[in-house]
Formats: structure tokens, sequence, C-alpha cells
């Protein structure tokens, strides 16, 4: 884990320049509807942004280089308060996550993601789909 702490604020903020993110809609489709098997659940709950950014670092990476391909990360959906628009909520974790995702240093690991359906968490969790390892 040495390796991982070495990440700075900037490496998961600088937004990759070239991100595909591009998925077959057909598996797209068969993962929402669970006919691929998730690879690797990692469940945020009460950790910090800090520790969260490093765990899911170390997750992405550790399940790349086992050629697992499609993940689940349960941010959790923060705390409801009562706004202009209505409930709305405030997770930290919930509004990070995809930013680190889309950066350029996990955009070599990471091809996809979404947010999982509602029997997977909804909003509170993404569906993260990584690249193939090049062999």
């Amino acid at each position: 884990m040495s390796n991982i702490a070495q990440i700075s604020e900037q490496d998961l903020l600088n937004e990759a320049k070239n991100k595909p993110n591009y998925l077959d809609k057909n598996i797209i489709k068969k993962i929402k509807n669970g006919k691929i098997k998730v690879d690797g659940k990692l469940d945020l709950h009460g950790y910090s942004t800090n520790e969260s950014k490093q765990l899911i670092v170390g997750f992405i990476k550790k399940k790349f280089s086992l050629q697992k391909r499609l993940l689940l990360i349960i941010t959790g959906k923060g705390e409801r308060v009562l706004s202009d628009h209505g409930w709305e909520n405030t997770g930290k974790l919930r509004k990070s996550v995809p930013k680190w995702l889309d950066s350029n240093y996990l955009s070599k690991y990471v091809l996809w993601y979404d947010n999982a359906p509602q029997n997977k968490g909804g909003e509170g969790a993404l569906f993260v789909f990584l690249r193939k390892v090049k062999e």
C-alpha cells in the first residue's frame, strides 16, 4: 500500500483528456440486468474521503491486475437535507468518486461506470467496468 500512499490530491483531480468511456449498449444492459457477475465489491461506509480515495485506487489496481472486469463501489447516498429543490443527498463520496474515476490517473483502468440499479444500491453505488489487461 506504500505506492498508493504516494497518490497526490492532484492525481485524482486531473480529468483524463481523451476518456472514451464507451461500452457497448448490450453489455451495459447485461450489467444492469444482473447477467454479468460482479467481480468485486467495495463498501466505503464509515471511511473518510482521503481513506476512500486510497481504498478505491488500491481496489481498482488489484482487480485490474487479476483481470476482473465488473466492480461495485458503494459510496452511500449521504445525508438527506431539504433544499429549495426538495430532498437532496449531500454525500461527499457520492460526488467525489465519479470525479476520481474520470481522472487521468484511473482512466487507464476504468472503461465505464454508472449508478448501480436500485437492487444494488441505486444512486448510492456505482458499477465500474474495467478495461482488459493488454498482454
